[in-house]
């Protein structure tokens, strides 16, 4: 077969073959008188369907994330004390410090200071206060004595109710300011009289308030009172005491 026989009808090269009787379909196709040309050329390309956009895949939920216990609080560094401040020298009887009344650094600085302290502590055994000058002075009309403070009343009666009247002498009264103006030498001599007078008012001679009351005498009886009086006058002005 030629090249020209491309475009000869196959219908004229081919006997038709006789139709099937068919009363519902025709098989006969035109096609028969394409040329073979024709035939070869390439049919159209099918245009390919859009492609079926992808669903976006769904994301998978996320679980809210589990909070997380906080964390045990970390417990604060225990703050650091502050460095004691050194205590000042510490007397015989009494510790002071510069914070304390003048009157307690004196006790605890000076021996005339341990001294009046002591007075102070049982005065009573060796000075006879209020005098007996005092006590005997006239008591006005509606006054009554104050219980526990001899010579010293109060009124009860008439327009003067609730007035103090007080007859003793404070000059001679057995106080820190009255002695710090005495002399080592005097003090000496009322501190043995208040020991003594309370060691022969106890009932237990053997008892521990006798054992320190023997201590006190022979420390008081050892006392150089001039060395005192000049030591105690030092510190008591540079405490302010004195003038």
């Amino acid at each position: 077969m030629s090249d020209s026989d491309d475009d000869v009808p196959l219908g004229q090269m081919v006997k038709k073959s006789p139709k099937p009787a068919s009363d519902s379909m025709d098989f006969e196709s035109d096609d028969d008188d394409i040329p073979l040309g024709q035939m070869k050329k390439k049919a159209p390309a099918k245009k390919k369907a859009p492609a079926k956009k992808k669903a976006p895949a769904k994301s998978a939920k996320k679980s809210p994330a589990k909070k997380s216990k906080p964390a045990a609080k970390k417990a604060a560094p225990a703050k650091k004390k502050p460095a004691a401040k050194p205590k000042a020298k510490a007397g015989p009887a009494v510790k002071a410090t510069s914070a304390s009344p003048a009157s307690s650094q004196f006790y605890a600085k000076a021996e005339k200071g341990r001294m009046i302290q002591a007075i102070l502590c049982r005065w009573w055994y060796g000075i006879s206060w209020p005098s007996e000058e005092a006590l005997s002075r006239p008591v006005p009309k509606g006054y009554e004595s104050l219980d526990g403070f001899s010579g010293v009343y109060v009124s009860t009666a008439g327009g003067e109710v609730g007035k103090i009247l007080d007859n003793r002498n404070h000059e001679e009264c057995p106080c820190f300011n009255n002695l710090i103006a005495t002399h080592a030498g005097e003090l000496k001599t009322t501190l043995m009289k208040c020991i003594e007078g309370q060691m022969e008012k106890l009932d237990d001679k053997n008892c521990d308030t006798m054992k320190d009351l023997e201590k006190m005498k022979k420390w008081c009886n050892g006392v150089n009172a001039d060395k005192v009086e000049k030591e105690g006058t030092k510190v008591a002005k540079g405490l302010g005491l004195l003038d």
